[in-house]
């Protein structure tokens, strides 16, 4: 039996696979798993995949250590002979950086109703008339679960004149726009 785990592009994960360290124990697992997993005998670590072939690889040969640097660029999403770029990187928000969208749209349309403005006179910059009108849909979308980065939604407040601190409860909006991190997948 195998299990494959996803590790992403993680470069510490990458390193960890590749010295072998790889196996784990779990609680409750079947007798015949376990005994696979505690079992000291270190099983070589196999490449795995169809497109391997077009990389002059052999899917399923064992990966040497001569070989990591290529798993390394591969893992990246480069090519490993040439170093161009195969796939572009996954980039996401972890969730405590993002702010429920609901707060902000009512709060938008109760100063559009009050002042009596076009979104266009609230936000004159068509960047920012666009990001309101990508939230509102988000909100008519998914309800209470629309968010956003907590950097663009303040961002969005405060060009129509609201205190995103009074928008969302402060302690809430300081947790979610504190510096963006971009989040790896890496495994446990």
């Amino acid at each position: 039996m195998a299990y494959v785990t996803a590790i992403g592009a993680d470069p510490a994960q990458v390193n960890y696979r590749l010295g072998l360290g790889h196996s784990c124990t779990r609680e409750g697992v079947a007798e015949a798993r376990l005994s696979y997993h505690v079992d000291g005998r270190e099983r070589p670590l196999r490449w795995v995949g169809s497109g391997l072939e077009a990389l002059g690889i052999e899917a399923g040969s064992e990966l040497t250590p001569e070989q990591f640097d290529a798993e390394r660029a591969l893992m990246a999403g480069r090519d490993p002979r040439t170093g161009d770029r195969l796939v572009a990187p996954k980039l996401a928000v972890y969730d405590d950086a993002k702010v429920p969208l609901r707060p902000l749209v009512d709060a938008v349309r109760d100063v559009l109703a009050e002042r009596e403005l076009s979104p266009a006179e609230l936000f004159p910059a068509p960047k920012d008339r666009t990001a309101l009108a990508r939230a509102e849909r988000a909100v008519d979308r998914l309800g209470d679960g629309a968010r956003l980065r907590a950097d663009e939604a303040g961002h969005l407040a405060e060009v129509a004149g609201l205190d995103p601190r009074q928008v969302w409860a402060a302690e809430a909006y300081e947790s979610g726009s504190r510096p963006v991190e971009w989040c790896r997948p890496t495994c446990s």
